[in-house]
């Protein structure tokens, strides 16, 4: 018989709870950025400069998006590979970091969106 492994037997709380909710909080991170960036530009009018015929909010946000993606599937890859090779069956703790994961990038995704179709300042 194979041990069940717990969250809290080989992780603190603190970090466990990190990990799980580690989708939403680099969600809200983006969310932050993004939005500071294009009231920034709004607020000291640089909204209209434009690097390689593409503005630079543009350029931020599209970057903000991409670095925050990256450190959601960062952030979810142990998890789904500890569920993908799980005997005792699968902690709860990994696939609510995998269910955060995916509603982080949903939710970045979604935010981005407005960069393609609605003017920065209006």
């Amino acid at each position: 018989m194979t041990p069940i492994r717990r969250a809290g037997a080989d992780m603190p709380f603190v970090s466990t709870a990190m990990r799980m909710t580690g989708g939403l909080l680099t969600w809200a991170a983006h969310f932050a950025v993004i939005y500071g960036l294009t009231a920034l530009a709004c607020a000291r009018g640089f909204a209209d400069a434009a690097w390689l015929g593409i503005g630079v909010v543009s350029w931020g946000i599209g970057i903000a998006t991409v670095v925050a993606l990256a450190a959601i599937a960062l952030l979810t890859a142990g998890a789904i590979r500890t569920v993908a090779k799980s005997v005792g069956g699968p902690v709860f703790g990994d696939w609510m970091t995998m269910a955060t994961g995916a509603a982080g990038v949903v939710a970045v995704i979604w935010q981005a969106i407005p960069v393609l179709i609605v003017p920065v300042c209006v």
